[in-house]
């Protein structure tokens, strides 16, 4: 364990939550380790944004990054769920290679892109709470920021992780994925996790934004980037994480095995979606 001072010193949490889920508070509140000193993100904070937004009708990149880019690593992110994520990037490439020289072959790799129109509130409310928790971190000035979504569950190594993910070293921007989700994990032939139960993989990739933690560097350039391009409408959080990642050449790390688990997708809940 770490001293309360320590983590108050390198470490400001967020949590993301819609009021009305109150068995979801009740269990944070409970489950939260005391350690933390969590400042709660809700739908009533919302009101007003300070970014614009990236419409639907949309250029050729997002976030700074060419479309292509993004519909290659959303494959990587499809393919790996049920092979290597090395074998998943090297057919990208293939992909890549086949749709540029043959007609017809396009959705190769464009068909893992999203339907480019213009998302449910409920979930740009979720995408507006996560971009207030970053803009609030950043005036708390913590080396380090770790966001939660109120369906998070917690193992009994997640406190002990992120004290030792907060005193890592800030020379780039750095993702790091504590959460389950999206039915992604290690694969064959990625790296073995680090002593923190860490290990890094590229592309640079998410898993769901249920717990995260970015360093301060990742912060300041994400703000950057959405104030520069705008916050997309047509994506979800953590793809918008996932493009972020690639625009401003973040190291990402996913928690191997997670130290968090995401509850909608366990069952343990149901979706915000079907709960407001």
């Amino acid at each position: 364990m770490f001293e309360n001072v320590e983590t108050k010193e390198n470490l400001s949490t967020f949590m993301i939550h819609y009021t009305p889920l109150r068995e979801r508070r009740d269990y944070l509140i409970r489950g939260i380790p005391k350690e933390l000193e969590v400042y709660w993100v809700t739908e009533k904070d919302i009101a007003q944004d300070n970014f614009s937004w990236m419409e639907a009708d949309f250029s050729e990149t997002v976030l700074g990054v060419p479309l292509r880019k993004v519909a290659l690593d959303l494959g990587v992110n499809s393919r790996s769920q049920i092979k290597p994520r090395l074998v998943a990037r090297l057919e990208g490439i293939a992909f890549d290679y086949l749709s540029r020289f043959f007609k017809g072959k396009e959705n190769l790799v464009f068909g893992s892109l999203p339907k480019v129109e213009k998302l449910n509130r409920r979930i740009l409310d979720v995408t507006r709470m996560h971009l207030k928790a970053i803009q609030e971190a950043k005036a708390l000035n913590t080396e380090w920021t770790l966001i939660l979504e109120d369906d998070a569950i917690f193992d009994e190594g997640f406190l002990e992780q992120i004290r030792n993910i907060s005193l890592w070293e800030n020379r780039r921007a750095i993702w790091v994925n504590l959460n389950s989700g999206a039915n992604l994990s290690r694969t064959r032939f990625d790296r073995k996790p680090n002593s923190d139960g860490i290990f890094e993989l590229k592309p640079a990739s998410t898993r769901c934004a249920t717990a995260y933690m970015i360093n301060r560097i990742y912060l300041e350039k994400s703000i950057e980037i959405f104030q520069r391009y705008g916050v997309p409408n047509f994506l979800p959080i953590d793809v918008i994480f996932q493009v972020m990642n690639r625009s401003i050449s973040a190291k990402s790390f996913w928690s191997h095995p997670p130290t968090v688990i995401q509850g909608s997708e366990a069952g343990l809940y149901s979706s915000n979606l079907r709960n407001l």
